[in-house]
């Protein structure tokens, strides 16, 4: 078996592992992450792994084997802050009814500022380099 075949076997195994969670949460009720009724460790996982992205995981090992482990101390601390960010933040955003970071600027700022925040956004993103 070659290389290419392990890495779509891998991949079809992920998908299936991720579409049997959200059927099963879907039954439960909970329809996302950011539900009312989400715990602080399904938080802190979802936190988590949004922080450390897949070219992270590529990079961080490649970068600490050249300069050294001082480099690789990063992954120590996203347990940590993962779990201030949603011990203390998530649960005054919850409060506020903030779904996203727009939602954020509209309650800091008004409704014209929102849609500017979300047109740069638009904009970094249709001309970075992926």
């Amino acid at each position: 078996m070659d290389l290419a075949t392990i890495e779509w076997i891998i991949m079809a195994g992920i998908l299936a592992v991720v579409i049997c969670v959200g059927v099963w949460n879907s039954r439960r009720g909970h329809v996302t992450g950011a539900t009312q009724g989400a715990s602080l460790l399904e938080l802190s996982i979802s936190t988590c792994v949004t922080f450390s992205s897949s070219v992270a995981m590529m990079g961080v090992p490649g970068e600490t084997f050249k300069i050294g482990p001082r480099y690789g101390l990063i992954i120590l601390s996203y347990p940590i802050f993962t779990f201030i960010l949603c011990k203390w933040f998530v649960d005054k955003y919850r409060k506020a009814n903030i779904k996203s970071v727009f939602d954020f600027i509209e309650l800091k700022f008004d409704q014209k500022t929102k849609k500017i925040a979300l047109l740069i956004y638009i904009l970094q993103e249709g001309f970075t380099d992926n």
